[in-house]
């Protein structure tokens, strides 16, 4: 199989399993390939480069390991690298940019996801969100773009990293949640409460609690009863944080949620369709 730097994780171990530990050996940090429901919501959002970003390799060290089981590696043009960052970046327009430093806050067991979602929820056209952290945030830019937001990543430095998103001028097709109820349609904003939820789904409600397992039992959990959740019922999770990275697996399957942080350690997450 032929391979770049544009190429999927996911294509490259669908290809050949051995990649995996082919991979996992280039960085510790991918060690995360290993679990399968981590290796299904990260792979198949994350290309050679990018993973070689968030590792802190090269693509170079990816083709070497990946050559030896017999993928062949193709080195893309400058110029191709060119078309493709002009054509993603000529959204972008740098007059108001709204700048959010998320680092202290990562440092002090503070998840940043709630206060980027609240600047996002009524984003402004024609301004541009700016994310500075230390890695590359996979999970947000996948939620993000499913609302209409184009994103630039720029890796400064080994230790920063800013993410820009900017809002299309199309109308955000996630600002109205529809759910469903006794096979009717039901349209509410997003600002609906946490009562407003149980009241509807009231005797349709499944409840679990992952407070106490390990990593990362708790999402492979909550995907397991997702798959078994009947139709028109909430799943209502108590967890002890906010769970990034199961947000794109539940875009990708058209689940809806709420978050509601209670206190540290003490988390409910309301899902639906």
């Amino acid at each position: 199989m032929e391979i770049n730097e544009n190429t999927k994780i996911s294509t490259i171990i669908a290809h050949n399993p051995d990649a995996i530990e082919k991979i996992v050996s280039i960085a510790k940090h991918f060690e995360k390939l290993r679990i399968p429901v981590l290796r299904k919501v990260l792979a198949s959002r994350v290309s050679i480069k990018q993973a070689a970003k968030i590792g802190g390799v090269t693509v170079q060290d990816f083709f070497d390991k990946l050559s030896t089981i017999g993928f062949v590696c193709t080195k893309l043009n400058k110029t191709d690298n060119l078309t493709n960052i002009n054509k993603h970046e000529q959204h972008f327009i740098s007059e108001n940019i709204i700048e959010l430093d998320v680092r202290e806050m990562l440092q002090n067991n503070i998840d940043p996801f709630n206060k980027i979602m609240k600047l996002t929820k009524n984003f402004p056209l024609k301004s541009t969100l700016k994310i500075i952290n230390t890695f590359e945030p996979t999970p947000l830019i996948a939620i993000l773009e499913k609302k209409d937001f184009n994103y630039k990543v720029e890796h400064v430095s080994a230790n920063l990293v800013n993410t820009y998103f900017y809002k299309n001028n199309n109308p955000d097709s996630l600002n109205i949640n529809t759910i469903k109820d006794k096979g009717n349609i039901i349209s509410v904003s997003e600002s609906i409460s946490s009562k407003d939820l149980i009241n509807l789904y009231a005797g349709k409600i499944k409840e679990i609690d992952v407070r106490n397992l390990e990593m990362p039992q708790p999402m492979i959990s909550i995907l397991n009863e997702l798959k078994l959740l009947p139709n028109n019922f909430m799943l209502l999770v108590h967890h002890k944080k906010v769970p990034q990275f199961l947000f794109p697996e539940l875009v990708e399957n058209n689940f809806k949620w709420l978050v509601e942080e209670i206190a540290e350690g003490n988390v409910k997450l309301y899902i639906f369709k």
